[in-house]
């Protein structure tokens, strides 16, 4: 069985194509935010449920991305992620997830093929100076230039971030802009409006998600423990879910996210934070990847 690799350009070009389809059949902002799903002739009655996005992994950020699916209008699960195993490898991110099947495990190792070892976790969050959101793309205006390069550059950051995801599709099923930085463009999805110290901003930042905990409005309540990914013909289609009733298959029309970053806890108190400034906090990716972090939106 083939698993997507990003050192395969000819496949992720592909990808990039119908990311730009898909954005040309958006009709509104949430509706068709997301690409059709490759399985859409499946017998939903083969499942035992069907959602729009799966949301597990590490961390609290997982809670936050679910939270922000569901308030954008989409059906989500929240999964509790497995405990990672102390005496696993810790090169490859099947083991920093906690995942021991055997073809979710040789997936996720064929889209990090190229960066084992796993880069080091970076200490801070990424502030980024934006223009826009930008204007939706014309219909019929090509994508811009591959460069498969750029793409793993980008996976080992989003790997490296304390606040890093990996989305079974190469499409955010949150993102609602596109933004121009000195980098090249990315596609964020903003979870929040918040007062920063620019001083502090990962304390900033996990002053807010830590307002998150125990506050259940707008939250998912986890529907049980995720176990393994589902495939078909390759394609990830949804997943395995142990709950209080045993295990469930559930559907993801629109992928899988795995949270793989745990956050920095506060290195200082975060009531003395000088709130001086505000920031979009967001989920930011590039086109074509799979991989994402969080990040503080600024304008100039």
């Amino acid at each position: 069985m083939a698993y997507p690799d990003d050192r395969a350009a000819h496949a992720d070009v592909m990808m990039a194509s119908q990311f730009a389809e898909d954005r040309r059949r958006r009709q509104s902002r949430f509706a068709h935010n997301v690409h059709e799903d490759d399985a859409d002739e499946a017998d939903d009655a083969n499942w035992d449920e069907v959602v729009d996005v799966i949301c597990t992994g590490r961390g609290r950020l997982v809670a936050a991305v679910a939270a922000a699916a569901e308030r954008a209008g989409l059906d989500v699960m929240l999964a509790d992620g497995p405990a990672a195993d102390a005496g696993s490898d810790p090169e490859h991110l099947d083991a920093v997830l906690g995942i021991t099947d055997e073809e979710t495990v040789a997936y996720l190792r064929a889209l990090t093929a190229d960066f084992t070892p796993l880069p080091a976790v970076e200490a801070d969050i990424v502030t980024r100076v934006v223009d826009g959101p930008l204007r939706p793309e014309l219909p019929k205006r090509p994508i811009g230039t591959f460069d498969g390069a750029t793409l793993r550059d980008w996976g080992m950051a989003c790997v490296s971030s304390p606040y890093g995801v990996l989305y079974t599709r190469v499409f955010d099923p949150v993102v609602s802009a596109s933004y121009a930085g000195v980098d090249g463009p990315v596609e964020a999805a903003v979870l929040d409006t918040i007062d920063i110290d620019p001083d502090r901003a990962t304390d900033s930042v996990e002053r807010w998600l830590t307002s998150l905990e125990g506050t259940p409005d707008g939250v998912p309540v986890a529907a049980g423990s995720f176990q393994r990914l589902v495939f078909d013909n390759g394609l990830v289609v949804g997943a395995v879910v142990e709950s209080p009733t045993g295990a469930r298959t559930v559907r993801a029309r629109h992928g899988v996210m795995l949270s793989f970053g745990d956050g920095v806890r506060q290195s200082g108190n975060g009531a003395d934070l000088n709130l001086r400034e505000t920031a979009q906090v967001a989920l930011v990716s590039r086109t074509a990847s799979r991989f994402a972090r969080l990040e503080l939106l600024t304008l100039p």
